[in-house]
């Protein structure tokens, strides 16, 4: 028992990085990348970026695809407060992916949907989050779990680009394209299911609140409760 409570204890990188001088190159860029998130997971982006930048002193001669070098170029996209600087780092990962495949795909979407939220264009906005959704659903790993908040900005984009039937179509087939539990399955994962199944009729209902369709919404609010 003693050995599993150790097991459990998360790696305190920073006294890993006290040692860098005597770490292999391998080692130091784990610490380099560890400590980075735990940096930007407490919102202490200034140390983050100082810990990717050095990440990526090591990466950058690691072969082309390694994932470790898209790990830390989402790290100086997450850490960097320049708009230029965070699309440099998401173009890098969408460029050096090229053709994903497997766990790629769902690393390029997650770089195409966030350069889709920097200063652009409403089309290229729109390009960016269509290519995301056919990469977050062509996958075969299975239902990903960001397909539907993909389809969801996929909507609010079109919508603000005036395509309102182009919006709707797409709430549409987020709401299809869930998982529909067996009415007896009482697991946490139905349960998970039904309330994003709810969650998806709310919003269509709101997006036909919003375009003068009560009738309808009221009818989408009634599956809802269903």
């Amino acid at each position: 028992e003693p050995a599993a409570v150790q097991a459990s204890v998360p790696p305190d990188w920073n006294a890993r990085l006290a040692k860098a001088a005597t770490l292999p190159k391998e080692e130091l860029l784990a610490a380099y990348l560890g400590a980075g998130q735990e940096a930007n997971g407490v919102e202490d982006r200034a140390t983050a970026l100082s810990h990717f930048k050095a990440a990526w002193a090591i990466a950058k001669d690691l072969p082309e695809r390694d994932l470790r070098r898209i790990d830390v170029q989402e790290g100086l996209a997450a850490a960097t407060d320049s708009e230029l600087e965070q699309r440099q780092a998401l173009n890098h990962i969408i460029l050096e992916l090229t053709l994903p495949q497997g766990a790629e795909r769902a690393r390029v979407a997650s770089a195409k949907e966030q350069l889709s939220y920097t200063d652009l264009p409403a089309p290229e906005r729109i390009e960016l989050l269509r290519d995301a959704v056919a990469l977050r659903s062509d996958g075969a790993s299975g239902l990903d779990p960001g397909l539907s908040y993909t389809r969801l900005s996929l909507a609010q984009a079109l919508d603000e680009s005036g395509d309102a039937a182009g919006a709707e179509a797409v709430l549409r087939v987020r709401i299809s394209s869930l998982p529909t539990p067996d009415a007896a399955d009482r697991s946490r994962k139905a349960l998970q299911d039904r309330v994003q199944q709810v969650m998806a009729r709310i919003d269509l209902a709101w997006f036909l609140i919003d375009h003068a369709r009560a009738t309808d919404a009221q009818e989408v609010a009634r599956q809802a409760l269903q």
